[in-house]
């Protein structure tokens, strides 16, 4: 946004426009503690800034173009300041010549009361932007790529992205120029122990999360709101739409998934995808699947509801050195066909499907019991029976023998207490 801003005043200046641009990154609470609350202080601020005030900008009376860049301090001002209600009264009775862009790391879901007192009504702004209108087309970003590449290989090393790299990069970053390293970093030194609110919520959202990447928590409680707050500030989570949330993008997602479900128990030699598979099942804990809130209007779980389940009983199985990668379907371009990807050289792919859930072409593979027509099963489908308490799974395959796996990921001889 600072660089769009930038981008905006040079623009702007070169076409002989009166360009204002100010950051409150500027701003020392040391120098003007009382900037949000009084409208002097606010004023000598951007005396101090620009050497005009906000007043004086807004009165000129040749065309001005105001950049304002990290407004989102402002949000905290609690009505306070007539900024706020001049940008509303602008916005409901433009004024000719006067034009403002407010530039925020995040928005504010309650104008009502983050911005404006009570006795005022929400802004609600004409032409609003998100992350979207700064979204690269292809070009854009082979563009850009080329363009890092050229620097990075006069300063060090030849360094070559493959297409099949460049194109992964594209659709996990969802088309963002630059996804801030300090999400990255945050995501790196998290420690989910220190703050126990941030992780239910997170774990919450993750489970939560649909085919679009969208989620909806409850953050009616005073706790959940600051870990919503601190999520959004971090960069990590953001608004999709007035009530939907999203991670920042479906890199941040998977990273996310192997954070919530890091592996307690590993496999130190190698082993087969058809032994991982039974593995993963048998460690499975039918305690986590009756407890599970995620059912559907049929009084069947949920398909996240088995894909979380899974991907807890996964994680103890994956051989030491590798790493299990939840919700890649579009990174692979095979959105909602592909749910997990094993890397380390192991190249192994899951989709864990529910029965009724888009399952309309595989429907005739079932006989009128209910188990599957051994004459149709695809041979690279395990078809899973469970029992009704969850406790075991029967295993059907093309050409194989039917298999009855235990569930045993409850058993605390096997798993710690605290998985």
């Amino acid at each position: 946004k600072t660089t769009l801003a930038k981008v905006l005043e040079r623009h702007l200046t070169s076409k002989g426009h009166t360009v204002k641009y100010i950051t409150l990154a500027h701003w020392k609470r040391t120098e003007f503690p009382d900037l949000l609350h009084n409208n002097d202080a606010f004023d000598a601020f951007w005396k101090n800034e620009i050497q005009c005030t906000w007043s004086e900008c807004t009165k000129s009376k040749d065309p001005i173009f105001i950049l304002i860049d990290e407004a989102q301090v402002l949000y905290n001002g609690n009505g306070s300041l007539d900024f706020w209600t001049q940008i509303k009264y602008f916005t409901d009775h433009p004024k000719n010549g006067l034009h403002v862009l407010l530039l925020s790391m995040y928005e504010s879901q309650n104008a009502g009361s983050a911005i404006l007192n009570d006795s005022y009504t929400p802004i609600d702004f004409i032409n609003p932007m998100g992350l979207d209108e700064l979204h690269l087309n292809e070009n854009e970003f082979k563009d850009l790529t080329s363009k890092f590449i050229e620097y990075i290989d006069k300063e060090e090393d030849t360094f070559i992205m493959p297409d099949d790299m460049l194109k992964s990069v594209y659709s996990s970053t969802r088309r963002h120029p630059h996804l801030r390293m300090r999400v990255f970093d945050w995501m790196t030194n998290w420690k989910p122990t220190e703050v126990v609110v941030d992780t239910i919520f997170l774990k919450m959202a993750y489970d939560m999360v649909d085919d679009d990447s969208t989620f909806v928590v409850d953050t009616k409680t005073a706790e959940m709101q600051e870990a919503l707050r601190r999520l959004m500030h971090s960069g990590l989570v953001t608004y999709s739409g007035r009530s939907w949330l999203q991670f920042a993008a479906p890199v941040v997602q998977i990273i996310m998934g192997q954070h919530l479900y890091a592996p307690s128990l590993t496999l130190e030699s190698d082993v087969s995808f058809e032994a991982f598979l039974q593995t993963s099942i048998k460690h499975m804990r039918p305690s986590e699947l009756h407890k599970s809130l995620s059912y559907g209007i049929d009084s069947q779980l949920l398909e996240r509801a088995w894909q979380k389940a899974w991907l807890m009983a996964a994680s103890t199985a994956i051989p030491s050195g590798h790493t299990i990668s939840p919700d890649v379907g579009r990174i692979f371009g095979s959105s909602g066909f592909l749910d997990f990807y094993i890397n380390g050289g192991l190249k192994w792919e899951v989709e864990l499907m529910q029965e009724g859930r888009r399952m309309g072409d595989h429907v005739d593979c079932f006989r009128s019991t209910g188990r599957p027509n051994s004459k149709k099963l695809d041979p690279n489908v395990w078809y899973a029976l469970y029992a009704d308490d969850y406790s075991t799974m029967t295993i059907i395959r093309h050409g194989k023998d039917e298999m009855l796996l235990t569930l045993r990921g409850d058993d605390p001889q096997l798993f710690p207490k605290n998985r």
